[in-house]
Parts: structure tokens; C-alpha cells; sequence
């Protein structure tokens, strides 16, 4: 058997992968256990499970909207979220608003002082790390 000339070096790529899977299995895990439990929470609201008939049922189900979820695990996404003809919403996601007030006056502010639209976008995405889309940057200098 022949030694590399670095022995570390095959035992910190093997744990560096070993941890990367570790990560995407408890991932997984999360995200299935979190899957099961908004699949239970429909089906006690509704009163039925998927294709159910049954009388006591209250609403319909209306398929799935995709989520990201961060977790401290990591980010969980596209995580398939029933939803009910109702509009029962989960209360594990907050609503949360698309900006803050703040930002939103920090963009008339630019307006105001002639900084032109396209370097308020600029301006917005340095600070937030995305870019604002032409239509709020719009909707802001009109207002």
C-alpha cells in the first residue's frame, strides 16, 4: 500500500463529504417531516384525506405552491405547501413584506434629489442584495 504525500489531505476531503452529505440527508429529513406535517394540518381542516368523500368535509384541496424554507439546517426548496380552495393559509410561513418602508422612502429620496432610475436600481440592489423590478422602481417615482 502507498501513502499519498499528503495523508490529511484524504481524511479532510472524506469528512468535508461526509459532513456535505450529512447536511443534505438531515435536509431531506426536515423537509419530509415538514411536508407531513402541513399534509396533516389540511387534512384536519378539510376533514378528509386526498380523495376522500366523505360527509363532514369542509373545503377542497387545490394543489401546492412551492416555498423556500430557511431552517437551521439550510435552505429548504421549492418545499411543496398544500393549499385549499378555501385559501387556508399555513401559519408556518409569515407573510412578510416584500420591503421595508424604509427602503421604499430611501428610493423617493433618490427621486426627489434627480438620482436617475436606472442608479436607483443599482443603488437598491448594492443595499438588498437584489434588484428592485422596473415596475416597483415605477410604481415608487410615481408616488
Amino acid at each position: 500500500m502507498t501513502h499519498s504525500e499528503q495523508p490529511g489531505q484524504d481524511v479532510r476531503g472524506s469528512q468535508e463529504a461526509f459532513e456535505q452529505r450529512g447536511q443534505e440527508r438531515m435536509r431531506y429529513a426536515v423537509g419530509t417531516a415538514l411536508l407531513s406535517l402541513l399534509e396533516e394540518a389540511v387534512t384536519a381542516l378539510i376533514g378528509a384525506r386526498p380523495d376522500e368523500r366523505s360527509a363532514p368535509r369542509q373545503d377542497q384541496r387545490h394543489g401546492h405552491a412551492r416555498r423556500h424554507v430557511e431552517t437551521s439546517v439550510g435552505q429548504l426548496a421549492d418545499v411543496p405547501v398544500p393549499r385549499t380552495r378555501g385559501g387556508h393559509q399555513t401559519h408556518v410561513f409569515a407573510r412578510s413584506p416584500r420591503r421595508r418602508d424604509e427602503l421604499e422612502s430611501a428610493m423617493g429620496e433618490r427621486f426627489v434629489k434627480g438620482v436617475r432610475t436606472a442608479n436607483v436600481g443599482q443603488g437598491i440592489e448594492t443595499l438588498t442584495g437584489s434588484p428592485p423590478s422596473a415596475s416597483t422602481v415605477s410604481r415608487v417615482f410615481h408616488t
